[in-house]
């Protein structure tokens, strides 16, 4: 919801608005202070995806965090080391639109998660093992990113503590659901057995 209101809903809105400064086809000159550039009209969409990630980028990435997991198996046969990225996008563009594209399997299994604390789903224990897996480990990369940046990494950086603390909050579903349903079992009666 945050990204069609951030991403597609706001490029648009600036896209159609340069496209009328640029009168169908002419380049728009744009200044600011002593610094004026010109935009060809063919990169007047690219250019407004930028202009919209640069502002909004933070914290479409620090909810969309897992998304990385896509980024990394784009990358992993075409560039890696490097990360992948169109030719007609930048870096930050690229995340903007993709981290969220492929978070959303996260998304759907931290909404298992919340179904399981519920009680709407009693999900199978391998389903709760790989939640309770990936809580801890946004738990220990959220401490260990708070424990290793300096004082100025953190004071630029703290979206990524925040995606990391969201993350960490909606896995913690899955041992919460497990150790509930383990306590349930244990506070249970057992039946006695038939004659």
């Amino acid at each position: 919801m945050f990204w069609i209101v951030l991403v597609p809903t706001q490029t648009l809105c600036v896209y159609i608005r340069f496209v009328r400064l640029s009168h169908g086809a002419a380049p728009i000159d744009l200044h600011s202070g002593d610094f004026s550039f010109s935009v060809p009209h063919n990169m007047l969409l690219t250019w407004s995806l930028d202009g919209i990630a640069a502002r909004e980028a933070p914290f479409i990435e620090a909810i969309s965090i897992p998304g990385t997991v896509g980024d990394i198996l784009i990358s992993l046969p075409t560039t890696w080391p490097e990360t992948w990225c169109p030719a007609n996008l930048t870096f930050d563009a690229w995340r903007f639109v993709s981290w969220p594209l492929f978070c959303l399997p996260f998304w759907w299994f931290a909404g298992r998660g919340l179904d399981a604390l519920i009680g709407w789903r009693h999900p199978r224990w391998w389903t709760l093992l790989i939640g309770t897996l990936l809580c801890a480990g946004f738990l220990f990369l959220l401490v260990m990113l708070r424990c290793v940046e300096s004082a100025e990494e953190r004071a630029t950086g703290t979206w990524i503590l925040c995606g990391f603390g969201l993350w960490t909050l909606l896995f913690a579903t899955f041992p919460i659901a497990w150790l509930r349903r383990a306590l349930g079992n244990r506070a249970a009666p057992s039946m006695p057995a038939p004659n």
